[in-house]
């Protein structure tokens, strides 16, 4: 890219042979510079990105499309015409980014040159890129769900009144463009493959046309919805192909009917399909699979279910335990497919509606474990990086500059990346839900007891202190309490410390848990790697894209040396008296540096012990107003 890019290498693109410059051109692929970055950032709100300090989604294809679009001008202006191939690719790139408009510019510039004439592959892509128009990028990858408010919405697109971007219903309605486009090709004597009638079932849903969007399913595979969804014992077999046959059907078509029944509210249907096509067909159900199944049905059981089950399944949404279901059944055999964080997230909130604070834990503990798994995947790459960078610094303080053009260390850069960007997705998901177990809920704990704050809500700040800012409000049935400190939930480092962002050992925690060891975190790693390392004074872009700027400022306030930990760790078989004992009696952290207009509570840590017993004795709640410098109050005040 950077070579295609290079003015001074405008004479070479220029001059090349049409077959050097296609086969290099293609080597440009979204599957390599899109792909990755649309994944991540479909589970990252664009806010959170903002903060933590991650390049947009929407600037990463839009840098992507411009930088291909100047390379095929440079083509151009050396007299060059385009080729198919040129023209597929473009498409496949408009695809890939869910940009209509780019594809339709294509497409017209594709029909309008008599030298060249569109294939199947050309029309796929064109087709998938009007029916994921938008749908990968801004808030619009939230509105894909199909209501009367989401169509009332999508068909008032005009420049005065923008509604909804993206594909369209009614006069904009992406079914009538997709099936022209569709009747077009066969005019020309194109069949179509899966590909192509997934394209059109997806177009149907999108307008919220269910009995063509069956049709579909029903002439091309013979898969009978209503029959399946009636439990009719005689449903007619699926369509047979050969293996080798274009509509064979495979994952693709699995993930339409997931995501095409999800968005219309029918989750029934979705699951009954994608079970007998995966049967029929002998096809196992990927992970991206189910994690879509399941996000539908949690989005579509987001409302109030106070009625009964059947009558909320009959009328788009399914109950909250359903997702609980459902979780066991992918887990266990022959799916086997145990819940991703995504799937942790939604379980969590589902759990936190039900009033739920255990399984609001468990679930949310799940999701830290899901975090340790991909740090420790992000250091293993970091470990392999690091090898190649103590290889390009030679003896003197130089640079090999033929080792920074060598394949591996760019797949190096590149795995590092990518999962250095997901574990930052991670570590958003994990803050969330230990937010989500402050909010304030009326918790169906232990005797019903609704003041949890009393014990619950210490334990929880002792063991989630990491992913929590200085700086929030909590509301208890006494009254707000508020903590007052150096970071807030609109810093990108929420933490005091340079570490990572760890579970703390806390009474509610497992026997068995042991806490991670402090480590240092990877942006200021890198910053402290630069200040030593001659490669920092190097202006490359693979060195670019590993040494992130690393300026945490007025987000950071704390060195190494004073990172404190608390640990109450009752002893085995300790009673709930004996342990609260053991609490009272623990070390109070002395407050530092109070500020001039903060600073109520006494510094001494006898008076907060004094404080602390004579809450608990009293049994009374308070609303505390705290002002710190560089200190959260310790949990155990609360009490």
């Amino acid at each position: 890219m950077n070579a295609f890019l290079d003015p001074r290498n405008a004479h070479l693109i220029g001059s090349m042979p049409q077959s050097t410059f296609v086969e290099a051109f293609q080597l440009l692929s979204p599957a390599y510079f899109i792909i990755p970055y649309r994944e991540i950032h479909r589970r990252f709100h664009p806010s959170t990105a903002k903060i933590k300090g991650c390049k947009d989604v929407e600037v990463i294809f839009d840098q992507f499309a411009t930088d291909m679009i100047s390379i095929i001008k440079t083509r151009q202006s050396a007299g060059n015409a385009l080729c198919l191939a040129e023209y597929k690719h473009l498409l496949d790139c408009a695809r890939a980014m869910g940009n209509g408009p780019m594809a339709d510019n294509i497409w017209e510039g594709l029909l309008n040159d008599p030298t060249v004439r569109p294939d199947l592959q050309c029309y796929n892509y064109y087709m998938e890129a009007l029916v994921w128009d938008r749908a990968y990028t801004g808030k619009e990858r939230y509105r894909l769900r199909i209501s009367p408010y989401a169509y009332w919405k999508r068909s008032k697109y005009t420049e005065r009144a923008p509604g909804w971007q993206g594909y369209g219903v009614k006069a904009r309605s992406v079914r009538v463009k997709v099936m022209g486009i569709f009747k077009n090709m066969t005019s020309t004597g194109i069949a179509g493959d899966e590909a192509t009638f997934v394209n059109v079932f997806l177009a149907f849903t999108r307008v919220g046309y269910v009995k063509g969007a069956k049709s579909i399913l029903k002439s091309v595979w013979n898969v009978d919805v209503d029959a399946l969804c009636s439990n009719d014992p005689n449903v007619s077999p699926a369509k047979r192909f050969d293996r080798s046959s274009p509509l064979y059907p495979s994952d693709r078509l699995l993930f339409a009917v997931a995501h095409g029944f999800g968005i219309l509210s029918n989750i029934p249907a979705a699951l009954q399909t994608v079970e007998f096509i995966s049967r029929s067909y002998n096809i196992s159900v990927p992970e991206y699979v189910w994690v879509e199944l399941f996000e539908r049905a949690f989005v579509i059981s987001r409302p109030n279910a106070h009625y009964n089950d059947q009558w909320v399944i009959r009328n788009g949404q399914v109950p909250r335990k359903f997702l609980f279901e459902m979780t066991t059944a992918m887990a266990s055999r022959p799916y086997d497919c145990p819940p991703t964080i995504d799937m942790c997230r939604m379980l969590a909130k589902a759990s936190w509606s039900q009033r739920s604070l255990f399984d609001c834990q468990h679930f949310t503990r799940v999701a830290y474990s899901r975090l340790v798994e991909m740090r420790r995947k992000r250091k293993e790459a970091r470990l392999i990086l690091e090898r190649y960078l103590s290889e390009l610094t030679l003896p003197g303080g130089s640079v090999d500059t033929l080792g920074l053009q060598s394949r591996g260390f760019a797949d190096a850069v590149k795995t590092y990346e990518i999962l250095r960007l997901r574990t930052a997705q991670y570590t958003s998901v994990v803050e969330r839900l230990a937010r989500l177990l402050l909010a304030f809920q009326k918790w169906v704990i232990e005797k019903n007891d609704p003041a949890w704050e009393r014990w619950h809500l210490p334990r929880v700040l002792e063991e989630w202190q990491d992913f929590l800012p200085q700086t929030f409000d909590h509301p208890t049935t006494g009254g707000t309490v508020k903590f007052v400190g150096k970071s807030s939930w609109a810093q990108q480092y929420l933490t005091t410390h340079k570490t990572i962002p760890r579970r703390r050992s806390s009474l509610s925690t497992e026997p068995d848990f042991e806490e991670e060891p402090p480590e240092l975190d990877d942006d200021f790693f890198w910053g402290n790697y630069i200040q030593k390392s001659p490669l920092a004074k190097v202006d490359h872009f693979l060195l670019n894209r590993v040494f992130w700027e690393v300026g945490p400022g007025r987000n950071y306030v704390e060195s190494e040396d004073e990172i404190l930990h608390r640990r109450y760790i009752p002893p085995k078989g300790a009673t709930q008296d004996q342990a609260l004992d053991l609490l009272l009696k623990s070390p109070v952290i002395p407050l530092r540096t109070p500020s001039v207009d903060g600073g109520l509570l006494p510094q001494h840590p006898s008076v907060h012990l004094f404080i602390r017993g004579l809450l608990v004795y009293l049994g009374v709640t308070i609303q505390l107003s705290l002002r710190y410098d560089d200190t959260k109050m310790p949990s155990h005040l609360l009490l």
